[in-house]
């Protein structure tokens, strides 16, 4: 769906872009990685072409949300990004992912997204995917869920001088 809005926003624009099927045919013939590169690129181009109504409230609030997603998945248990956990809509396979969401007061706009690997921490994870975020504004707030409240990503936080609010973890060292 984020591709094919995409493809429709630029070409809105009068930019070359290939078509949403062009764009799926090519995704089934790349790697994860390079897949979730694409995309990521994809939604930050997407933001740096909205509108500039929209541009000042973001540069006003700066405040990014950090959000964790577990999605289901009812394929083969072989993809190394599947993670096998308590049954859940009939299935005990999902995909785990990040996602980084510009808030301000018109709405919420995704910016970033990483799919987490099984054994892949959440804490270096959330600190791979401030660099895209980072990339198109200096946030001044991150918000959080509990599960991002480890001493390496509140670290991270403090050195970069960002504010933060999150959901305690139930670590007694955090």
């Amino acid at each position: 769906m984020s591709a094919k809005q995409f493809s429709l926003l630029v070409r809105t624009y009068g930019r070359s872009c290939p078509s949403p099927e062009q764009l799926m045919k090519c995704c089934r013939n790349t790697s994860p990685e390079a897949m979730t590169t694409f995309v990521n690129d994809a939604l930050a181009a997407q933001f740096t072409i909205f509108p500039r109504y929209l541009h000042k409230p973001i540069k006003k609030f700066r405040t990014v949300i950090i959000d964790f997603h577990k999605d289901c998945y009812y394929g083969t248990e072989d993809n190394p990004y599947v993670k096998k956990s308590k049954t859940y809509r009939s299935t005990t396979l999902s995909y785990e992912c990040i996602t980084a969401d510009l808030y301000c007061s018109k709405g919420i706009i995704t910016v970033a997204f990483l799919i987490r690997l099984s054994g892949a921490s959440v804490s270096k994870l959330a600190i791979k995917l401030m660099e895209p975020v980072e990339n198109l504004l200096k946030p001044q707030i991150v918000l959080f869920d509990g599960i991002f409240a480890t001493i390496k990503f509140l670290d991270f936080l403090s050195n970069k001088k960002i504010k933060f609010l999150g959901r305690k973890s139930k670590t007694p060292r955090v």
